[in-house]
C-alpha cells in the first residue's frame, strides 16, 4: 500500500504558516522557531495532565517539520540564487577577458620602429657638401639610405640604398611588448650620375662584425642600378616595459669612398613602447558555478 502524503488534516488544531522565500525573511524564520517551536516545548515542559501529552508531542512534531519545510525553501531559494549569480559573474569575468585581450592586441599598435643613422665623414674640400641620410617608413617597415658624390663645387650624383626590417611584436599579459628582431634586408642598391665623367669609387655595405655585405666599385659618373636582396639574421629579442625603449641596435655599417670626402653611416634599429601601463591580468580568477 502507497504511503499518504501527510498534510495538516493528520495533526488536529495543526496550522503550518508558509514563509515566502526571499532575500529578508530571516526575521520571519526566527520569529516561527521562536512562537511555535519554543511555545510548543515550554507547553511540554508545563503540563501537569499526561493525557494531553501525545496531542502537544504531534503538534510540536508538526511545528518542526513546518519550520524544516520553510528553512528548505529558502535554502532552495538561496541556491538558486547563488547559482544565477555566479553566471552573471562567469558572464562578466568573459566580458573582462575579452576586453584584456582587446587592450593587448592594440598594444603592438602603438609600438613605434625607427631606423636612425650616425654618419661621419663628409666635408666640403671639394667646394660642395657630402652627406648620408637616411629614412624609414614606419608602416611597411622599410628604410632608405641616401649619399651623394661631390667634385669641384657641384653634386657629381646621388646613390640610394633601400631595405626592409623584419621583426614581430608579441603584446604580453603584464603590459609588455616582445620584439623579436629577425633579420633585415639590402632590397636595392642604385646610384643617378649628374655629370660626365670617368672615375672610380666604392659603395660598402657590412655587418657590425665587419663582414661584407655588399662590396660595390663603380664609376661616379655613370648612372646604374643592382638588385641586391641580401638578407642578414638579426636574431635578438627584446622585452619593452610600457614607455620603455630598445635605445639604439646597431644593424650594418655604410662606406662610400672616392677621392675625397669619403661618407661612413651606421644603421640603428629602435623600438619605442608607447602604451601605458596596464592593470595587473596575471593573477587567475577562477569562477566554478554549480551544475
Amino acid at each position: 500500500m502507497a504511503n499518504k502524503k501527510a498534510t495538516s488534516r493528520d495533526c488536529v488544531d495543526c496550522a503550518c504558516e508558509k514563509i515566502e522565500p526571499g532575500y529578508d525573511n530571516c526575521t520571519a524564520l526566527m520569529d516561527a522557531n521562536d512562537e511555535h517551536i519554543l511555545c510548543a516545548l515550554n507547553s511540554i515542559q508545563t503540563t501537569e495532565d499526561y493525557t494531553t501529552l501525545p496531542k502537544k508531542m504531534a503538534k510540536v512534531l508538526y511545528q518542526f517539520w513546518c519550520l524544516f519545510k520553510n528553512i528548505i525553501a529558502q535554502i532552495c531559494f538561496l541556491t538558486s540564487e547563488l547559482k544565477r549569480l555566479c553566471q552573471t559573474l562567469a558572464c562578466l569575468n568573459k566580458r573582462i577577458d575579452d576586453l584584456q585581450e582587446s587592450i593587448i592586441a592594440a598594444m603592438i599598435d602603438n609600438v613605434a620602429f625607427g631606423l636612425a643613422s650616425r654618419t661621419s665623414g663628409g666635408g666640403s674640400s671639394t667646394g660642395g657638401v657630402t652627406y648620408m641620410k637616411s629614412s624609414v617608413n614606419q608602416k611597411d617597415k622599410t628604410f632608405k639610405f641616401v649619399w651623394n658624390m661631390v667634385f669641384s663645387g657641384a653634386e657629381v650624383g646621388v646613390g640610394e640604398i633601400n631595405g626592409k626590417v623584419d621583426a614581430d611584436y608579441t603584446a604580453n599579459k603584464d603590459g609588455t611588448v616582445t620584439v623579436n628582431i629577425k633579420s633585415y634586408t639590402i632590397t636595392t642598391l642604385s646610384y643617378k650620375a649628374k655629370r660626365a665623367g670617368s672615375s672610380s669609387a666604392n659603395i660598402s655595405i657590412s655587418k657590425i662584425d665587419g663582414t661584407k655585405i655588399v662590396n660595390q666599385t663603380y664609376n661616379p659618373y655613370s648612372t646604374w642600378n643592382q638588385n641586391v636582396n641580401k638578407t642578414v639574421t638579426v636574431g635578438k629579442v627584446v622585452t619593452l616595459h610600457p614607455k620603455a625603449s630598445t635605445g639604439d641596435i646597431a644593424l650594418f655599417n655604410i662606406a662610400d669612398t672616392w677621392q675625397l670626402d669619403p661618407t661612413y653611416g651606421t644603421a640603428y634599429a629602435k623600438y619605442d613602447n608607447n602604451n601605458d601601463k596596464i592593470p595587473d591580468f596575471t593573477s587567475p580568477c577562477p569562477i566554478d558555478c554549480p551544475k
